[in-house]
Protein backbone atom coordinates (compact mmCIF):
# COMPACT_ATOMS: atom_id res chain seq x y z
CA UNK A 1 0.00 0.00 0.00
CA UNK A 2 1.32 3.42 -0.94
CA UNK A 3 0.84 6.68 0.86
CA UNK A 4 0.67 9.94 -1.04
CA UNK A 5 3.70 12.20 -0.51
CA UNK A 6 2.14 15.46 0.60
CA UNK A 7 5.53 17.01 1.38
CA UNK A 8 8.59 16.72 -0.85
CA UNK A 9 11.65 15.00 0.58
CA UNK A 10 13.63 18.25 0.56
CA UNK A 11 11.20 19.88 2.99
CA UNK A 12 11.49 16.91 5.34
CA UNK A 13 15.28 17.15 5.33
CA UNK A 14 15.26 20.89 6.06
CA UNK A 15 12.72 20.37 8.85
CA UNK A 16 14.91 17.69 10.48
CA UNK A 17 17.91 20.02 10.20
CA UNK A 18 15.96 22.58 12.18
CA UNK A 19 16.06 25.46 9.69
CA UNK A 20 13.64 28.25 10.54
CA UNK A 21 12.54 28.51 6.92
CA UNK A 22 11.68 24.81 6.68
CA UNK A 23 8.03 23.80 6.71
CA UNK A 24 5.75 26.49 8.07
CA UNK A 25 4.05 25.54 11.31
CA UNK A 26 0.61 26.14 9.89
CA UNK A 27 1.35 23.81 6.96
CA UNK A 28 2.46 21.04 9.33
CA UNK A 29 -0.63 21.53 11.48
CA UNK A 30 -2.88 21.30 8.42
CA UNK A 31 -1.24 18.15 7.06
CA UNK A 32 -1.05 16.34 10.39
CA UNK A 33 -4.67 17.20 11.16
CA UNK A 34 -5.81 15.71 7.85
CA UNK A 35 -3.48 12.73 7.50
CA UNK A 36 -2.74 10.29 10.39
CA UNK A 37 0.33 9.02 8.53
CA UNK A 38 2.00 12.43 8.62
CA UNK A 39 0.76 13.00 12.15
CA UNK A 40 2.63 9.88 13.24
CA UNK A 41 5.66 10.73 11.09
CA UNK A 42 6.15 14.15 12.65
CA UNK A 43 5.59 12.70 16.12
CA UNK A 44 8.41 10.22 15.51
CA UNK A 45 10.67 12.92 14.04
CA UNK A 46 10.16 15.11 17.12
CA UNK A 47 10.92 12.15 19.42
CA UNK A 48 14.11 11.41 17.47
CA UNK A 49 15.25 15.06 17.32
CA UNK A 50 14.99 15.20 21.10
CA UNK A 51 17.52 12.36 21.33
CA UNK A 52 19.94 13.10 18.47
CA UNK A 53 22.23 15.95 17.51
CA UNK A 54 21.00 16.36 13.94
CA UNK A 55 24.21 18.11 12.87
CA UNK A 56 26.08 14.83 13.47
CA UNK A 57 23.84 12.62 11.32
CA UNK A 58 25.61 10.54 8.66
CA UNK A 59 24.63 10.36 5.00
CA UNK A 60 25.29 6.64 4.57
CA UNK A 61 22.35 4.41 3.76
CA UNK A 62 21.10 1.85 6.28
CA UNK A 63 19.96 -1.41 4.67
CA UNK A 64 16.64 -2.04 6.41
CA UNK A 65 13.93 -4.43 5.35
CA UNK A 66 10.31 -3.76 6.27
CA UNK A 67 10.46 -5.92 9.40
CA UNK A 68 13.56 -4.16 10.73
CA UNK A 69 12.05 -0.77 9.94
CA UNK A 70 8.84 -1.72 11.72
CA UNK A 71 10.77 -2.87 14.81
CA UNK A 72 12.64 0.46 14.97
CA UNK A 73 9.40 2.42 14.64
CA UNK A 74 7.75 0.39 17.40
CA UNK A 75 10.66 0.93 19.78
CA UNK A 76 10.70 4.67 19.09
CA UNK A 77 6.95 4.95 19.71
CA UNK A 78 7.14 3.07 23.01
CA UNK A 79 10.51 4.19 24.38
CA UNK A 80 12.89 6.02 22.03
CA UNK A 81 16.62 5.35 22.35
CA UNK A 82 19.56 7.21 20.83
CA UNK A 83 20.63 4.44 18.45
CA UNK A 84 17.13 3.84 17.03
CA UNK A 85 16.51 7.57 16.68
CA UNK A 86 19.77 8.07 14.78
CA UNK A 87 19.15 5.13 12.41
CA UNK A 88 15.59 6.27 11.69
CA UNK A 89 16.56 9.87 10.88
CA UNK A 90 19.52 8.84 8.73
CA UNK A 91 17.35 6.39 6.84
CA UNK A 92 14.69 9.05 6.33
CA UNK A 93 17.23 11.63 5.16
CA UNK A 94 19.09 9.36 2.72
CA UNK A 95 16.75 9.47 -0.28
CA UNK A 96 13.18 10.06 -1.46
CA UNK A 97 12.87 6.30 -1.84
CA UNK A 98 13.61 5.63 1.84
CA UNK A 99 11.19 8.45 2.75
CA UNK A 100 8.53 6.74 0.61
CA UNK A 101 9.18 3.36 2.28
CA UNK A 102 8.71 4.95 5.73
CA UNK A 103 5.41 6.48 4.64
CA UNK A 104 4.32 3.09 3.34
CA UNK A 105 5.14 1.40 6.64
CA UNK A 106 3.47 4.15 8.68
CA UNK A 107 0.33 3.81 6.55
CA UNK A 108 -0.12 0.35 8.09
CA UNK A 109 0.37 1.69 11.62
CA UNK A 110 -1.47 5.00 11.74
CA UNK A 111 -5.23 4.36 12.09
CA UNK A 112 -7.71 5.82 9.64
CA UNK A 113 -11.03 6.12 11.42
CA UNK A 114 -13.77 8.43 10.31
CA UNK A 115 -14.39 11.09 12.95
CA UNK A 116 -18.13 10.72 12.56
CA UNK A 117 -17.98 7.00 13.29
CA UNK A 118 -15.70 7.64 16.26
CA UNK A 119 -18.31 9.99 17.75
CA UNK A 120 -21.16 7.61 16.96
CA UNK A 121 -19.45 4.74 18.77
CA UNK A 122 -18.79 6.93 21.78
CA UNK A 123 -22.49 7.86 21.88
CA UNK A 124 -23.53 4.22 21.35
CA UNK A 125 -21.66 3.13 24.46
CA UNK A 126 -22.45 6.25 26.47
CA UNK A 127 -18.79 7.25 26.68
CA UNK A 128 -17.73 10.83 27.10
CA UNK A 129 -14.64 11.60 25.03
CA UNK A 130 -12.93 14.69 26.40
CA UNK A 131 -10.23 16.79 24.84
CA UNK A 132 -6.93 17.38 26.66
CA UNK A 133 -8.09 20.93 27.45
CA UNK A 134 -11.33 19.64 29.01
CA UNK A 135 -9.44 17.08 31.07
CA UNK A 136 -6.99 19.71 32.31
CA UNK A 137 -9.90 21.97 33.23
CA UNK A 138 -11.53 19.12 35.14
CA UNK A 139 -8.34 18.34 37.03
CA UNK A 140 -7.89 21.99 37.99
CA UNK A 141 -11.50 22.23 39.14
CA UNK A 142 -11.19 19.15 41.36
CA UNK A 143 -7.80 20.06 42.78
CA UNK A 144 -7.88 21.36 46.36
CA UNK A 145 -7.56 25.13 46.65
CA UNK A 146 -4.20 26.55 47.65
CA UNK A 147 -4.41 28.09 51.09
CA UNK A 148 -2.61 31.42 51.33
CA UNK A 149 -1.30 32.04 54.85
CA UNK A 150 -2.76 35.17 56.35
CA UNK A 151 -0.44 37.67 58.07
CA UNK A 152 -0.57 37.52 61.82
CA UNK A 153 -2.78 40.19 63.30
CA UNK A 154 -1.05 42.76 65.48
CA UNK A 155 -1.65 42.21 69.18
CA UNK A 156 -4.14 44.61 70.65
CA UNK A 157 -4.95 45.22 74.34
CA UNK A 158 -8.11 43.47 75.54
CA UNK A 159 -10.58 45.60 77.45
CA UNK A 160 -13.01 43.80 79.76
CA UNK A 161 -16.22 45.60 80.67
CA UNK A 162 -17.20 45.84 84.33
CA UNK A 163 -19.76 43.17 85.34
CA UNK A 164 -23.12 44.73 85.92
CA UNK A 165 -25.45 41.73 86.34
CA UNK A 166 -25.57 38.84 88.83
CA UNK A 167 -24.64 36.31 86.13
CA UNK A 168 -21.76 38.43 84.94
CA UNK A 169 -20.46 38.63 88.50
CA UNK A 170 -20.57 34.82 88.83
CA UNK A 171 -18.80 34.25 85.52
CA UNK A 172 -16.20 36.88 86.36
CA UNK A 173 -15.14 34.79 89.40
CA UNK A 174 -14.63 31.55 87.36
CA UNK A 175 -10.99 32.30 86.39
CA UNK A 176 -10.11 32.68 90.06
CA UNK A 177 -11.82 29.40 90.96
CA UNK A 178 -9.98 27.60 88.18
CA UNK A 179 -6.66 29.02 89.35
CA UNK A 180 -7.31 28.03 92.98
CA UNK A 181 -8.34 24.43 92.17
CA UNK A 182 -6.30 23.96 89.04
CA UNK A 183 -4.55 20.74 90.14
CA UNK A 184 -7.75 18.93 90.99
CA UNK A 185 -9.48 20.16 87.83
CA UNK A 186 -6.56 19.27 85.60
CA UNK A 187 -6.46 15.74 87.03
CA UNK A 188 -10.16 15.27 86.38
CA UNK A 189 -9.84 16.66 82.87
CA UNK A 190 -6.93 14.32 82.10
CA UNK A 191 -8.97 11.34 83.28
CA UNK A 192 -11.86 12.34 81.03
CA UNK A 193 -9.56 12.80 78.04
CA UNK A 194 -7.94 9.39 78.59
CA UNK A 195 -11.36 7.79 78.80
CA UNK A 196 -12.45 9.46 75.56
CA UNK A 197 -9.27 8.40 73.76
CA UNK A 198 -9.59 4.83 75.04
CA UNK A 199 -13.23 4.44 74.08
CA UNK A 200 -13.17 6.35 70.78
CA UNK A 201 -12.20 4.44 67.61
CA UNK A 202 -9.28 5.83 65.54
CA UNK A 203 -10.24 8.49 63.01
CA UNK A 204 -8.65 6.57 60.13
CA UNK A 205 -7.48 2.98 59.58
CA UNK A 206 -3.71 2.43 59.77
CA UNK A 207 -3.37 2.10 55.99
CA UNK A 208 -5.09 5.45 55.27
CA UNK A 209 -3.06 7.88 53.21
CA UNK A 210 -0.43 5.40 51.97
CA UNK A 211 -0.88 6.60 48.37
CA UNK A 212 -1.37 10.28 49.05
CA UNK A 213 2.02 11.28 47.63
CA UNK A 214 2.83 8.34 45.33
CA UNK A 215 0.84 6.24 42.87
CA UNK A 216 0.11 2.63 43.77
CA UNK A 217 1.46 1.53 40.39
CA UNK A 218 3.52 3.23 37.67
CA UNK A 219 2.29 2.25 34.22
CA UNK A 220 4.71 1.91 31.33
CA UNK A 221 3.93 4.19 28.39
CA UNK A 222 2.21 2.50 25.46
CA UNK A 223 0.68 3.59 22.22
CA UNK A 224 -2.75 2.05 21.68
CA UNK A 225 -2.79 3.33 18.10
CA UNK A 226 0.23 1.37 16.82
CA UNK A 227 -1.29 -1.67 15.15
CA UNK A 228 -0.40 -2.59 11.58
CA UNK A 229 -3.60 -4.62 11.20
CA UNK A 230 -5.96 -1.65 11.10
CA UNK A 231 -6.28 -1.80 7.34
CA UNK A 232 -7.47 -5.43 7.42
CA UNK A 233 -10.22 -4.82 9.97
CA UNK A 234 -13.77 -3.58 9.61
CA UNK A 235 -14.23 0.00 10.74
CA UNK A 236 -16.42 -1.05 13.68
CA UNK A 237 -13.56 -3.09 15.20
CA UNK A 238 -11.13 -0.24 14.67
CA UNK A 239 -13.58 2.18 16.20
CA UNK A 240 -14.24 0.22 19.38
CA UNK A 241 -10.54 -0.26 19.92
CA UNK A 242 -9.72 3.39 19.33
CA UNK A 243 -12.59 4.66 21.47
CA UNK A 244 -11.53 2.50 24.42
CA UNK A 245 -7.84 3.27 23.85
CA UNK A 246 -8.53 7.01 23.76
CA UNK A 247 -10.71 6.67 26.82
CA UNK A 248 -8.18 4.73 28.91
CA UNK A 249 -5.25 6.97 27.95
CA UNK A 250 -7.26 10.09 28.81
CA UNK A 251 -8.24 8.53 32.14
CA UNK A 252 -4.55 8.02 32.91
CA UNK A 253 -4.24 11.80 33.30
CA UNK A 254 -6.79 11.63 36.11
CA UNK A 255 -5.00 8.62 37.64
CA UNK A 256 -1.63 10.41 37.58
CA UNK A 257 -3.30 13.29 39.43
CA UNK A 258 -4.22 10.72 42.13
CA UNK A 259 -7.93 11.44 41.69
CA UNK A 260 -8.90 7.80 42.21
CA UNK A 261 -12.62 8.46 42.61
CA UNK A 262 -12.55 10.30 39.29
CA UNK A 263 -10.94 7.27 37.64
CA UNK A 264 -13.60 4.96 39.09
CA UNK A 265 -16.47 7.12 37.89
CA UNK A 266 -14.96 7.57 34.44
CA UNK A 267 -14.06 3.92 33.78
CA UNK A 268 -17.55 2.90 34.79
CA UNK A 269 -18.78 4.46 31.55
CA UNK A 270 -16.77 2.02 29.42
CA UNK A 271 -17.67 -1.33 31.01
CA UNK A 272 -20.00 -2.44 28.18
CA UNK A 273 -17.52 -1.46 25.48
CA UNK A 274 -14.74 -3.36 27.28
CA UNK A 275 -16.89 -6.49 27.54
CA UNK A 276 -17.69 -6.31 23.81
CA UNK A 277 -14.00 -6.01 22.89
CA UNK A 278 -13.08 -8.84 25.27
CA UNK A 279 -15.73 -11.07 23.68
CA UNK A 280 -14.46 -10.23 20.18
CA UNK A 281 -10.84 -11.07 21.11
CA UNK A 282 -11.45 -14.23 23.15
CA UNK A 283 -11.19 -16.74 20.27
CA UNK A 284 -7.93 -18.68 19.78
CA UNK A 285 -5.38 -16.83 17.66
CA UNK A 286 -5.73 -19.54 15.03
CA UNK A 287 -9.23 -18.20 14.33
CA UNK A 288 -7.85 -14.89 13.07
CA UNK A 289 -6.05 -13.97 9.90
CA UNK A 290 -2.32 -13.17 10.11
CA UNK A 291 -3.17 -9.49 9.59
CA UNK A 292 -5.57 -9.52 12.52
CA UNK A 293 -3.38 -11.26 15.11
CA UNK A 294 -1.31 -8.20 16.14
CA UNK A 295 -4.50 -6.17 16.53
CA UNK A 296 -6.11 -8.92 18.63
CA UNK A 297 -3.09 -9.05 20.94
CA UNK A 298 -3.22 -5.26 21.38
CA UNK A 299 -6.94 -5.45 22.16
CA UNK A 300 -6.37 -8.11 24.80
CA UNK A 301 -3.70 -6.01 26.53
CA UNK A 302 -5.98 -2.96 26.48
CA UNK A 303 -8.86 -4.91 28.07
CA UNK A 304 -6.54 -6.31 30.76
CA UNK A 305 -5.18 -2.84 31.49
CA UNK A 306 -8.73 -1.51 31.85
CA UNK A 307 -9.63 -4.03 34.58
CA UNK A 308 -6.31 -3.61 36.41
CA UNK A 309 -6.49 0.20 36.37
CA UNK A 310 -10.06 0.08 37.68
CA UNK A 311 -9.09 -2.43 40.39
CA UNK A 312 -6.15 -0.52 41.84
CA UNK A 313 -8.13 2.74 41.67
CA UNK A 314 -10.90 1.21 43.80
CA UNK A 315 -8.27 -0.01 46.26
CA UNK A 316 -6.43 3.33 46.33
CA UNK A 317 -9.65 5.27 46.91
CA UNK A 318 -10.48 3.03 49.89
CA UNK A 319 -7.26 4.21 51.57
CA UNK A 320 -7.84 7.94 51.28
CA UNK A 321 -7.99 10.12 54.39
CA UNK A 322 -11.52 11.25 53.71
CA UNK A 323 -13.95 11.67 56.61
CA UNK A 324 -16.86 10.93 54.29
CA UNK A 325 -15.50 7.37 53.84
CA UNK A 326 -16.81 5.25 56.70
CA UNK A 327 -15.95 1.62 57.42
CA UNK A 328 -18.71 0.29 55.16
CA UNK A 329 -17.61 2.50 52.26
CA UNK A 330 -13.99 1.41 52.53
CA UNK A 331 -15.04 -2.24 52.68
CA UNK A 332 -17.22 -1.79 49.59
CA UNK A 333 -14.42 -0.33 47.50
CA UNK A 334 -12.02 -3.02 48.69
CA UNK A 335 -14.51 -5.71 47.66
CA UNK A 336 -14.85 -4.06 44.25
CA UNK A 337 -11.06 -3.98 43.97
CA UNK A 338 -10.93 -7.72 44.67
CA UNK A 339 -13.53 -8.42 41.97
CA UNK A 340 -11.80 -6.26 39.35
CA UNK A 341 -8.27 -7.47 40.15
CA UNK A 342 -9.46 -11.07 39.92
CA UNK A 343 -10.98 -10.19 36.55
CA UNK A 344 -7.70 -8.62 35.40
CA UNK A 345 -5.86 -11.75 36.51
CA UNK A 346 -8.30 -14.04 34.68
CA UNK A 347 -7.89 -12.03 31.47
CA UNK A 348 -4.09 -12.11 31.79
CA UNK A 349 -4.10 -15.90 32.24
CA UNK A 350 -6.65 -16.53 29.47
CA UNK A 351 -4.81 -14.33 26.96
CA UNK A 352 -1.28 -15.31 28.07
CA UNK A 353 -0.37 -11.73 29.06
CA UNK A 354 2.69 -11.35 31.30
CA UNK A 355 1.99 -8.95 34.20
CA UNK A 356 4.66 -9.96 36.75
CA UNK A 357 1.93 -11.03 39.24
CA UNK A 358 0.99 -7.40 39.93
CA UNK A 359 -2.66 -8.44 40.31
CA UNK A 360 -1.81 -10.92 43.09
CA UNK A 361 0.12 -8.28 45.03
CA UNK A 362 -2.72 -5.76 45.00
CA UNK A 363 -5.22 -8.54 45.69
CA UNK A 364 -3.20 -9.34 48.81
CA UNK A 365 -3.35 -5.69 49.89
CA UNK A 366 -7.10 -5.59 49.28
CA UNK A 367 -7.62 -8.64 51.49
CA UNK A 368 -5.22 -7.35 54.14
CA UNK A 369 -6.86 -3.94 54.40
CA UNK A 370 -10.30 -5.54 54.74
CA UNK A 371 -9.07 -7.89 57.49
CA UNK A 372 -9.15 -11.10 55.42
CA UNK A 373 -5.67 -12.17 56.45
CA UNK A 374 -5.85 -15.81 55.32
CA UNK A 375 -6.76 -14.77 51.77
CA UNK A 376 -4.08 -12.07 51.88
CA UNK A 377 -1.46 -14.66 52.86
CA UNK A 378 -2.56 -16.94 50.01
CA UNK A 379 -2.30 -14.09 47.48
CA UNK A 380 1.12 -12.89 48.68
CA UNK A 381 2.53 -16.43 48.75
CA UNK A 382 1.28 -17.04 45.22
CA UNK A 383 3.57 -14.38 43.73
CA UNK A 384 6.36 -15.82 41.60
CA UNK A 385 9.81 -15.72 43.26
CA UNK A 386 11.23 -13.74 40.32
CA UNK A 387 8.50 -11.08 40.46
CA UNK A 388 9.55 -7.55 41.40
CA UNK A 389 6.63 -7.59 43.87
CA UNK A 390 7.96 -10.60 45.80
CA UNK A 391 10.04 -8.58 48.27
CA UNK A 392 7.12 -6.24 49.00
CA UNK A 393 4.86 -9.27 49.44
CA UNK A 394 7.29 -10.78 51.98
CA UNK A 395 7.25 -7.51 53.94
CA UNK A 396 3.44 -7.62 54.00
CA UNK A 397 3.52 -11.23 55.22
CA UNK A 398 5.87 -10.22 58.05
CA UNK A 399 3.43 -7.51 59.12
CA UNK A 400 0.54 -9.98 59.14
CA UNK A 401 2.58 -12.45 61.26
CA UNK A 402 3.46 -9.75 63.80
CA UNK A 403 -0.15 -8.63 63.99
CA UNK A 404 -1.44 -12.18 64.42
CA UNK A 405 1.11 -13.25 67.04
Amino acid sequence: MKSQMKLPHQKITTYIAGHKDAVAGSEIDKITAEDPVYELLFHIIRECRAKVDTSQLATTKHELNFTELEDIIRRIISNPHLEDAQVFLEYLLFSPDSYRRILQKLSFIAPRLDAGEFAELAVEYGIEIKSDEELLSQILEEAPPIETPQPAASRQPVYRPVATSRFEVIFSKIPGIITRYRWALSGALAAVLLLVVFLSPPAYPPYAGIWKETLPYEFSPDNFRSSEAFRALPQSSQGRYLVLGNFVEATMLIYKDRNYKGVIDRLGQAEDLTKDLQKWAQNPLSAYTPEEIAFVKGTRKLVQKFYFLSGISHLAYSTEKDKSLNFEDRTYYQEQAVELLNKAREVAVAFNITTDDRELYFLGLSYKFSGQFKKAITAFRGIHPDSRFKRQAEAQLDEIRKFSS
